[in-house]
Parts: structure tokens; C-alpha cells; sequence
């Protein structure tokens, strides 16, 4: 991976003059700030000098041979390293034409001729600590600061020319397991790859547009963390656009190679154009993000344009914001609760506690919606001592029933689980509701896991001590997953939906669910599929001998009171019918259907079945072909 220039002891300025003597009389002064200097006598030898030494400033001249000093200028803003490069254009007359011209082709600042020290005195300095600020120290691209002066200058270009500007926010979709898990030196090589790609795309696209014939080019810059902005000039349609964002995307399949090993990544772009979307720099970058994050919820390597309904959803956001307030206050946040059943009777061994907010006027609004408003309003840890406080109380009211018994799953958040008060809360409210810690398990994430490894196994085993159970929540999403489980006190394994939802239909979600159950059995705890939806998905899931899932094939979440009186109906067992015998997971055996039964035997009831399902489908492929 290629890896940002270091930095030098001392600055490093290239003066580019055809005279011999102000080049002398320049370096003097320079050296004398205790600045090192390389000299060009021409704009062709200047531009050479550049590509090789990369100097952290450049003071050209205004008349030279060949090549004149706004020529130099407009060149260096064309190379992939002198798009955020300060330079110095000294003017023989600093008249209106001479300024607008140098402020045209991109020049940083500009100073009369003859210069003296005092003048390099001034601008220099500046310009350095100006030119730090513009550029990121990991990758070496400009921050947003720049990238916004020249998304302007673009505009004007553009516009001279009836052409379009895209405007693009790139995120990396999981970078922070990947730097966090593995290191942040690897992190940071990573970004510095990624900036290379990108830089390649957007000189391809002025390559395919002629931008650069005109001195100007696309741009990348960093804007911090995981996410990139680009600017992407000479555009005809959102059609030119999107064919960028594409071969963005599909740079990313090629491994990331580091210490011997490769990595995969993915990403997500947001789109907006000038001048159809807005004409300010600011107003299109944070189109842009509305967008970026209208393709999270599309799932991994897409990309999306910002559209006028982006803005009214903003405005419902905001409404919403406003109103969460009140609903905690009156007490219009609530729980359903969605079963997790024994896949081989169907008898509901738990449920899952799921946030809903009861609005007045709108209904029910799910946890997707205001979960995010109240961690952006720092009402999350009210929220969710209210929701922990909720599920006790439920509970409670179950086991004066006399129902049949089963456990409650709560979800922690991030915030939650480093909150130090997190233990005290959840005593505090299963004592008050008369209720026990061991009926009660606690769902947490891979990614808030991984966050902090050794923190995370402190907090896990306290809880454990308490006599909670413990579950880890979209396992097999994170990055770490071998290396960590078998550090954590953990009791169930929950197979993400991502794995579940084409079970049926691709093999290497098939081949991960079944690694998780088997991976679940050597450490002895239970696994739970979730977001189980149809009988294939079922079937499949008890031959590779899954125990327990969770699904609308069985139920949605619902109402505590529902749930209640249909546990009374059915006396636990909510499957219509009983579902064929699973291999119980974890170091003891039970006996279905009178078989002794484990889980290698459902990886064998899966061959067969998997063998059925492609026998069965082949009359199909032979009369399609």
C-alpha cells in the first residue's frame, strides 16, 4: 500500500525563475528562515522538480520561457499531488487582469516582483501553516476546507462551460472493526490505499472529459474517519456520475493487501449535482451526506443521488426530534416483544424486548426512527432506563400469571454497555419488579464488543457474575469473531438476518450459518437464527441442526398483553405444527423423536436435503434452457 510522503525537518520550497539572480537573492532570504530550497530555471524543469521532490511550497515566476508561470501554475493544479500544493505566483503588475488570471488557474496568492524579505516574510509562513491545514497527514489529500475553495472554482468552471459538477461523499462501510481490531498503523495504510484508488478513478474521468486540457481537474479529499469527498468536474449527466460512483465501487473488490494478508472492503457514495441540486459548495457537500445516508439502509456497494424528498424526510426528522421530549415525559415509549422459539416443538423458550414509541398522532413508530434522535439528543440513557424498567415490570406481571417460563432478551447499546452505571440500573430494576437476573439475558453487538476487547470482557464477566446471561447480538458481522468469543462469558450466539434472509438460495450463507452452529457447539452455548421467514428457511436451518430461531414465521413482534394471553392460549407452543427433530447444540444430547441426535447429524440431514433441492430444480433448468 502506498504510504503519505514523511515529514521533513524543515520545509522543502521550490522557486521556478528564469533569472539567475532573484532565484539567488529568493533562496537567500528562505534559507535565512531556516527553510530548505530547490531551484528550477524553467516551467518544464519546475514541474519536473515537483512530481520528484513534492515540496511543501512553490514560487513561480510570472514570465518564463516556454511555459509562462500560469501555465506552470494551471499544470500543477492537474497533478494528482498539486491539487492542494500552495503557490506563490510572483507578478510583474499586480493590475486586475494579472490578479483575476493568477485567482483562474489556481494560484494560492500572489506577490509583486521585485520580492523582498519582507514580503517572503509574510506570505511564506502563512501559506505553510495554510498549506498544512488544507492537507490530511494520513493520505496526503486536501481536508474539506480545500476541497470546498475549489468545488467553488469548479462551479464557475462548469458553468462557462453548460457542464455539471458531482459532488460525492464516500464511506467506508465497516473501517472502524478493521482499525480497531487490527491496528491503527494497518488503518492507516488502508486510507492511503484507498485515496490512491480514488485518485486514479477521478484522473481517469478527466481523462474520458478533457478536464484537464483546460487546467483543471477532479478532486479527492478526505473528510475524516472513514469518509471521503470528491468533485468531479466536466460532466454532461448524472449519468457520467453514476458511471464514476460505479467504478468506485468496483475498485474496492480487488483485496487490500497488508502484512501478508488480504482484506475486503465496501462502501457507500452519496450524489449531488450542481447546478440541479444547489449552487452553494456547502449546500450540495451536505445533499451529498443526505444521501450518503439514504444507501446505508440499502445495504453494502451502493451508491444513491439526492433527491428533494431526502430534505422533507430531514424536516420530519427534525419534527420528531422535537417531540421525543414529550413522549418519554408521557410515557409513550413502550415494548413488544417477538418469541424465540425451540425450532424441534415449537415452544417459546424466550422473547426479544423491542422499542416502539406510541405516537398520538402518527402511531406506531419503530426503533429505527427514534433510537438515533435520542442518542443525537442525549436522551438515550433516560430511554433506556425506561425500557429496562418496562421489561422488568412485564416480566413480573408474566410470572404472577403463571405462564409458562421463558427469559427476556434486552438489547444494550453501545452507550449502554460502557455506561458505568449499566450494572447498578439493571439490579435496580429486576430487584424493584421482584423478578431474577437469570431470567433476563442481554443481547450485545460484535461491534460494541470489539471496540475495546479487554473493557468489554471486564463488563461481560461483572454481568455475568450478577447473574445475567449473555448473548452476542449479528454475530458473524464483525471481524474478530474467533479470535474474541472465546474470551467472553457468553451464553447464546445470534445468527444475523444477513445470513438467514438467502439461506435457501446461496450456498455461502448456508455454509456461514452452519459454521456458527458448529462453532457454537465446541464452546457449548445455544444459538439462535434470526429473522426466519419461510418454511425453506426453517427446514434448512433444523437440518444443519439449528435449536432455536426467531421470525415472523413464527411471530412478530407484539403488545405484552398479546403476548400474554396467547402463551395462556397455546400454553407456550406457537408453531401450528411440530416442526421435524433438531440436533440440540452444546455438549450434552437430547432425544427427538426417540434419535440421539448432534449437530454433525443435522450437517448430514442437510447434505440430503441440499441434494433433494438440486435434484428438484434441474426438470426446471432443462425446460428454461
Amino acid at each position: 500500500m502506498p504510504t503519505p510522503r514523511s515529514p521533513r525537518a524543515q520545509p522543502l520550497i521550490l522557486i521556478v525563475d528564469d533569472d539567475a539572480r532573484t532565484r539567488s537573492a529568493i533562496a537567500t532570504a528562505l534559507r535565512a528562515m531556516d527553510l530548505e530550497v530547490i531551484e528550477a530555471a524553467d516551467g518544464a524543469k519546475g514541474l519536473a522538480l515537483f512530481q520528484s521532490a513534492r515540496p511543501d511550497l512553490v514560487l513561480v515566476d510570472e514570465i518564463l520561457p516556454h511555459i509562462d508561470g500560469y501555465e506552470v501554475c494551471a499544470a500543477l493544479r492537474g497533478l494528482p499531488e498539486g491539487w492542494n500544493s500552495p503557490i506563490l505566483l510572483l507578478l510583474e503588475s499586480q493590475d486586475q487582469a494579472a490578479t483575476r488570471r493568477a485567482r483562474d488557474v489556481g494560484a494560492t496568492d500572489f506577490a509583486s516582483k521585485p520580492v523582498d524579505p519582507t514580503q517572503l516574510a509574510r506570505h511564506v509562513p502563512f501559506m505553510l501553516r495554510m498549506g498544512s491545514a488544507y492537507k490530511d497527514a494520513v493520505t496526503g489529500l486536501p481536508t474539506q476546507a480545500l476541497f470546498l475553495e475549489r468545488l467553488e472554482s469548479a462551479f464557475a468552471h462548469s458553468s462557462q462551460r453548460g457542464r455539471k459538477v458531482a459532488a460525492m461523499v464516500f464511506d467506508l462501510r465497516d473501517f472502524r472493526q478493521f482499525n480497531d481490531s487490527l491496528g491503527h498503523t494497518m488503518g492507516d495504510a488502508m486510507l492511503s490505499e484507498v485515496a490512491e484508488r480514488l485518485r486514479n478513478i477521478v484522473r481517469l474521468q478527466d481523462e474520458v472529459s478533457r478536464a484537464h486540457q483546460s487546467g483543471r481537474s477532479s478532486s479527492v479529499a478526505r473528510w475524516g474517519g472513514d469518509e471521503f469527498l470528491l468533485a468531479v468536474i466536466d460532466l454532461t449527466s448524472g449519468k457520467d456520475a453514476a458511471s464514476v460512483a460505479s467504478r468506485i465501487l468496483e475498485s474496492l473488490k480487488a483485496p487490500f493487501q497488508y502484512a501478508g494478508r488480504a482484506f475486503h472492503l465496501s462502501g457507500s457514495i452519496g450524489i449531488s449535482l450542481y447546478p440541479d441540486d444547489s449552487k452553494d459548495p456547502v449546500e450540495l457537500l451536505h445533499f451529498a451526506a443526505m444521501a450518503l445516508n439514504q444507501t446505508k439502509s440499502s445495504g453494502r456497494n451502493h451508491f444513491a443521488f439526492f433527491s428533494p424528498s431526502m430534505n422533507d424526510q430531514a424536516r420530519a426528522r427534525f419534527g420528531l426530534d422535537a417531540e421525543l421530549h414529550r413522549a418519554l415525559e408521557m410515557n409513550e415509549i413502550t415494548v413488544h416483544y417477538q418469541p424465540i422459539v425451540e425450532a424441534a416443538t415449537g415452544r417459546v423458550v424466550g422473547v426479544e424486548a423491542l422499542a416502539r414509541w406510541l405516537h398520538p398522532r402518527t402511531g406506531m413508530i419503530g426503533p429505527d426512527r427514534f433510537i438515533p434522535a435520542a442518542e443525537r439528543l442525549g436522551l438515550i440513557d433516560e430511554l433506556s432506563r425506561q425500557l429496562i424498567r418496562i421489561t422488568s415490570e412485564h416480566l413480573r406481571s408474566w410470572r404472577e400469571k403463571a405462564l409458562p417460563p421463558f427469559y427476556v432478551s434486552i438489547n444494550i447499546s453501545g452507550r449502554q454497555f460502557r455506561d458505568p452505571n449499566l450494572a447498578k440500573t439493571l439490579i435496580s430494576a429486576v430487584k424493584r419488579a421482584g423478578v431474577g437476573p437469570q431470567d433476563i439475558l442481554l443481547e450485545v453487538t460484535e461491534g460494541v464488543l470489539i471496540d475495546d476487547l479487554t473493557e468489554g470482557e471486564r463488563i461481560l464477566a461483572k454481568l455475568k457474575e450478577l447473574g445475567f446471561r449473555i448473548a452476542i447480538d449479528d454475530f458473524g458481522t464483525g471481524y474478530s469473531s474467533l479470535s474474541y468469543v472465546k474470551r467472553f462469558p457468553v451464553d447464546v450466539l445470534k445468527i444475523d438476518r444477513e445470513f438467514i434472509r438467502d439461506i435457501a438460495i446461496d450456498e455461502r450463507d448456508r455454509v456461514m450459518a452452519t459454521g456458527v452452529l458448529f462453532l457454537a457447539q465446541g464452546l457449548g452455548v445455544e444459538a439462535v437464527a434470526e429473522g426466519v421467514e419461510t418454511e425453506e428457511q426453517r427446514n434448512l436451518l433444523i437440518a444443519c441442526g439449528c435449536p432455536l430461531m426467531q421470525g415472523y414465521l413464527f411471530a412478530k413482534a407484539m403488545p405484552a398483553e398479546k403476548l400474554a394471553a396467547l402463551m395462556a392460549r397455546t400454553g407456550g407452543i406457537i408453531a401450528p405444527e411440530i416442526a421435524p427433530s433438531a440436533g440440540t447444540i452444546g455438549p450434552d444430547r437430547r432425544h427427538a423423536g426417540g434419535m440421539e441426535t448432534t449437530a454433525a447429524d443435522g450437517a448430514d440431514r442437510y447434505r440430503a436435503l441440499e441434494q433433494e433441492r438440486r435434484q428438484s430444480i434441474r426438470p426446471a433448468i432443462r425446460r428454461s434452457a
